[in-house]
């Protein structure tokens, strides 16, 4: 997917899924890991949980030529977003071992 964020983004977490960032251009602060907080139940079938908040993640800068790499089941938001920040992302299945 391409993405284009103008400001904070809502904190989700993906079950079952990984997904790689690939940051195009601008700059924001990538939050990470913890517990999502404020969460609503997930619609029948799918795989993401969306919240308020991420209690005791951990904060990245990022930069246009950036890439990484989401665990699945991970809670991750993109916060402090300066200007048209544009990502590729990609969501890869990662079946229970």
């Amino acid at each position: 997917m391409l993405e284009y964020r103008t400001g904070l983004t809502p904190p989700t977490v993906h079950h079952g899924e990984a997904e790689l960032v690939h940051v195009l251009q601008g700059n924001a602060t990538f939050m990470s890991g913890g517990k999502l907080i404020g969460s609503t139940p997930m619609r029948p079938g799918a795989t993401t949980d969306s919240g308020t908040g991420i209690e005791g993640a951990t904060p990245r800068k990022l930069a246009a030529g950036d890439i990484l790499l989401v665990p699945p089941d991970t809670a991750h938001q993109f916060q402090d977003v300066n200007g048209e920040f544009i990502i590729i992302s990609v969501h890869m299945f990662m079946p229970a071992k």
